[in-house]
Formats: structure tokens, C-alpha cells, sequence
């Protein structure tokens, strides 16, 4: 599998390790209420789809990751309103660009946020979901990038 920042030179990762490595992170977030099958239906559909990046420490630790969705016009417009994820078959179905997740053990989102915007997608608007304590929508978040 692919995009584990800060990975030894030549070290790939497995689906298994990678998923470990997001439930690790997710102790420190607001998912460490969830129920196991509740995190593993946020986290395996991109990870299917190989889209994430998981971030490691100067230790070579997980300490954050993202995840994201390309979707139709409809789950776009199902993201907006409800704020439910696609289902996992509509993952990759078309071009509007959602960050479902992103997660850090540290707290500080800016140094992701930045290699999200220069390197993961330097050329696109995106939206997330910032999510209010039960889990419902707090509020739409468009990301604009800078270089469009």
C-alpha cells in the first residue's frame, strides 16, 4: 500500500498494518467512544479505495492520518445535507473531493492540512464536515486552495 509519510526508505505497509495504525491514531480522537464496527465502516472504504496517507512521528509512531472521498453529484449532495459517507462502492464514483477524516494525535492539523494542499491535491477545492458532539453536522467546511 502506499502513502505512509515519513515511512522508511523502500518500507511498505500492508492493509492490516495501516488499518492498526488508524485505530491507534483514533484512540486519541473522538472515535475512542465509537464501537469497533462503527470505526472500521468509517476507515475501510478508503482504504480500499487507497484514499488516505497516514503520517508518522520522528519515532516512526502513527500520529495522524487523512482519508477522502471522490463523489458523484448525488453523494455530494447526501454529504451536504446529511453528512452520511457514500456507501463503499460509491468511494471513487466521481469528482467532488471530500476529506472524511482527519486525524492527529497531537492536535495540530496545520503541518497535514499544508502537505494536503501542496502535495495531495495542490490543484483542488475540497469540503469536509466538521462534526458537532453527537456526531451530526456541525458545520460544511470548503477547503479553497490557493492555487486555483
Amino acid at each position: 500500500m502506499r502513502f505512509v509519510e515519513g515511512a522508511p526508505e523502500g518500507r511498505f505497509y500492508g492493509f492490516y498494518e495501516i488499518f492498526g495504525m488508524m485505530i491507534a491514531i483514533s484512540l486519541s480522537s473522538h472515535y475512542r467512544t465509537y464501537r469497533v464496527e462503527d470505526i472500521a465502516s468509517y476507515l475501510i472504504p478508503p482504504l480500499d479505495a487507497r484514499q488516505f496517507k497516514v503520517y508518522l512521528d520522528d519515532d516512526g509512531k502513527p500520529a495522524s492520518f487523512v482519508t477522502w472521498a471522490l463523489v458523484n453529484d448525488t453523494y455530494h449532495q447526501g454529504l451536504k445535507d446529511h453528512g452520511d459517507n457514500p456507501p463503499p462502492d460509491q468511494w471513487t464514483s466521481g469528482e467532488h473531493l471530500w476529506f472524511t477524516d482527519l486525524v492527529t494525535v497531537t492536535g495540530d492539523v496545520r503541518p497535514i492540512v499544508r502537505d494536503i494542499r501542496r502535495n495531495l491535491f495542490p490543484d483542488r477545492n475540497a469540503y469536509s464536515i466538521r462534526r458537532n458532539e453527537n456526531g451530526g453536522i456541525g458545520r460544511i467546511c470548503l477547503w479553497r486552495n490557493a492555487r486555483i
